[in-house]
């Protein structure tokens, strides 16, 4: 993995503007439509098996991170809130390099892909048990 800071490629920010409008919109929908998460579908793998799926309390998590309550969101999903925030880091360099003409750009190479599919895959898993002991403890 390379970290470099280059000049802005505005064909390089469209993902990173997307993401900022998507967490825009959802801190706004958090923020006027309280109660929210309680209108939204139920999870369909959770009303089968009673288990929590692995991104169960996403949404939740989501709201919590839109208030500032950072531990509330971890409790709720640890992996989905790191994504979230994975993603508002993404959205500010985007930001940062529309507005300065120059971002950070991650390269990864060719051998340090399956390593990270890897970690993502052993992290989601980590995730689920978290979730499934925190369902187990909670009986």
């Amino acid at each position: 993995m390379k970290i470099s800071i280059r000049s802005t490629k505005y064909s390089d920010l469209e993902i990173g503007l997307l993401l900022l409008l998507f967490g825009l919109i959802g801190m706004a929908i958090s923020h006027f439509l309280p109660g929210v998460a309680e209108r939204l579908p139920r999870c369909l793998f959770r009303a089968w098996t009673g288990l929590p799926c692995p991104s169960c309390g996403a949404t939740h998590a989501g709201i919590a991170l839109s208030r500032a309550q950072l531990w509330s969101a971890l409790r709720f999903n640890p992996l989905f809130t790191l994504l979230y925030i994975g993603m508002a880091v993404t959205a500010a360099n985007a930001l940062a390099g529309l507005i300065f003409g120059r971002n950070l750009a991650v390269t990864w190479s060719c051998t340090a892909r399956p390593l990270l599919l890897k970690a993502l895959f052993s992290a989601l898993l980590l995730n689920w048990a978290y979730l499934l002991g925190q369902r187990f403890a909670a009986m």
